[in-house]
Order: structure tokens, then C-alpha cells, then sequence
């Protein structure tokens, strides 16, 4: 796609086979046709007024609420884009380029991550080529995946807990025990059971309870 940068990092195909996804070094992701495999779109990860214009974009920013003497807990705030809002965002890493990709099941959706801001996650949405949410997390993300039938993504970041976002909407969820960090996450095929996986230990979650 260019030269004299680093080239692909990140390659996927969409669940319905008619993008070929690939993960660039210059923070941008390529579309392409999988008949023809010339390029239908570029999704360009910047952080300015340009990208929000078209579709309505959500964003949704985590920050941290007193539960009750020296206990904090954390939830997501709805914001309007502001140039100095993502002016304080900086880069944490010298290393750029798209590192996660993730479809939703239908292919109407795709998540990724960038490698030198890894504490956002962003929403694409394939039928406008336009990004649809911007999550800031506090900490750096380590995994997303999608419900295999579902528009929901559950996400890890590097705290005991996890986060499942269901279009427009995000929800903070406090694993039972706070010596994990989600570092895996892996659905069942029938979308009701997940685990939540770090080095050593793992967790099952279920997005529904049936009545026993």
C-alpha cells in the first residue's frame, strides 16, 4: 500500500468472506474486495474533527465514582467530540500500526485497536465506511471479541474487570476476583457462555441466565 514503512500488521477476512481486512503501519486499516482484491476503503485511526464528520460517532470515556470510603469504582460517560478532549490524548508507544481486528458475526461491524493507543477502542461501521463509537478505556486494552450471533463485544484491559459494550451502550463488569487480568477472551459458538482467560487462570462468564 506504500514504502519505506512498516507494512502489514494485523490481516483478516469478514465473516460473510467479502473483505479482505488488513492492519497497516501508517494507523490505518484497508479494505479489500475479495473477488477483485482491489482496495475499497481506508479507515484512517486519527484522533481529529475529520474522522467524526458524516455518520453521528458516540463516545463514551471511562472515569472513575466513589462507592464509599476509600472504594472507587469506574463508568462511562457520554461525550461530544472536543479537540481538547483528544489533544491530551498521547501516544504511549513507538510503535504504531493496527495490532486487533475483530468483525461483529454479520460483518456490520469492526473493532480495533491501535498499537501506540492501546487504551481506546474503535467502532467501525461497514456499510458507511465511518466510525460509529470511540471507547477510552483508563487502562490499555489486551483483548475484544464479539458475540458469535450478537452485536455485543466484551472487552479486557489490564484490570479485574471487563467491559461488554452492545451498540451505544457500555456496561462495567467487576470479576469476583482481583488477581486476573483478561488477557483472552473466547465466546461459545451458541453465544450464551464465554471464558475470560489470563496466563494462569480463567473465568466462565454467561451473557444470559436461564431460570433453573
Amino acid at each position: 500500500a506504500y514504502t519505506n514503512i512498516l507494512g502489514v500488521t494485523s490481516l483478516v477476512l469478514s465473516p460473510n468472506g467479502h473483505y479482505i481486512t488488513g492492519g497497516y503501519g501508517d494507523s490505518s486499516i484497508r479494505l479489500y474486495n475479495h473477488i477483485t482484491y482491489k482496495q475499497i476503503s481506508i479507515l484512517k485511526h486519527q484522533l481529529t474533527e475529520e474522522t467524526f464528520k458524516g455518520e453521528q460517532c458516540y463516545i463514551f470515556r471511562e472515569v472513575e465514582f466513589n462507592i464509599e470510603q476509600n472504594k472507587k469504582g469506574t463508568k462511562f460517560e457520554a461525550l461530544q467530540y472536543n479537540n481538547k478532549l483528544f489533544n491530551k490524548i498521547k501516544s504511549t508507544s513507538e510503535e504504531t500500526g493496527i495490532d486487533l481486528i475483530d468483525y461483529s458475526y454479520d460483518s456490520n461491524y469492526l473493532a480495533s485497536r491501535l498499537k501506540n493507543i492501546p487504551n481506546i477502542l474503535w467502532i467501525w461501521q461497514i456499510a458507511s465506511l465511518s466510525l460509529s463509537t470511540i471507547i477510552i478505556f483508563k487502562k490499555d486494552i489486551n483483548s475484544f471479541k464479539w458475540s458469535p450471533n450478537e452485536h455485543k463485544i466484551i472487552i479486557g484491559t489490564d484490570n479485574s474487570k471487563c467491559y461488554v459494550y452492545t451498540l451505544n451502550n457500555i456496561y462495567v463488569v467487576e470479576l469476583p476476583t482481583v488477581d486476573i487480568t483478561v488477557k483472552t477472551i473466547k465466546w461459545n459458538y451458541d453465544g450464551r457462555s464465554f471464558l475470560l482467560c489470563d496466563k494462569y487462570k480463567l473465568l466462565i462468564g454467561f451473557s444470559e441466565i436461564d431460570q433453573i
